[in-house]
């Protein structure tokens, strides 16, 4: 990270779905709540509006109580750069599934895709790369360089490797805002 920079976060629905199943359960006096919520309201952490458009239907994230309700003001709208249009199409697109893709079809799956939220992370953080050299942006996703789905386009990671675009894990964001966990193993009986 640049010295006297705020590092942000551009957060993916991965993360924040890790975030309300596994973590915040066990977040018994709302620490972790609390500083999440802190990051979202400094700009440290980034909610795009296509990614809380893909989480609406979590109640943890999107429901009365949920973590990202009131945080309306504070999402960031669709990126779409047309500059980088054959790069997604021929770069960002798994080699095998490009290899069959007519053109027709590519265009549609290349639409598509400019609608979603791992474009959008990606969209967003090339955007302000141009706009503002400056910014220290790094992309949280949970998913990992390994190519396990049917999906058109390369996993966040894998784009972000070829792109020199910072990547990390929601523990990797943890870390360096200072949170230290500790486990307790309870002992069985019997």
């Amino acid at each position: 990270m640049r010295r006297g920079r705020k590092r942000q976060f551009i957060i993916d629905a991965s993360s924040l779905m890790i975030l309300v199943r596994y973590l915040l359960p066990f977040d018994e006096d709302g620490t972790l709540r609390r500083l999440i919520l802190s990051c979202f309201d400094d700009g440290r952490l980034i909610l795009l509006a296509r990614i809380a458009w893909e989480v609406r239907k979590v109640p943890a994230l999107s429901g009365e109580n949920g973590l990202l309700n009131g945080l309306e003001d504070k999402q960031k709208g669709d990126v779409f750069l047309d500059e980088i249009q054959d790069r997604v199409k021929y770069k960002w697109t798994k080699p095998r599934r490009l290899k069959k893709l007519l053109p027709d079809r590519l265009e549609a799956v290349y639409k598509a895709y400019t609608k979603k939220g791992d474009y959008q992370l990606l969209a967003y953080w090339l955007d302000m790369r141009a706009k503002k050299p400056e910014k220290d942006l790094m992309i949280i996703t949970e998913e990992t360089l390994h190519d396990n789905d049917p999906k058109d386009f390369q996993k966040i990671p894998a784009i972000c490797l070829s792109e020199n675009i910072p990547c990390g894990d929601l523990m990797d964001f943890l870390r360096m805002q200072g949170v230290r966990a500790r486990f307790r193993i309870a002992e069985q009986k019997g």
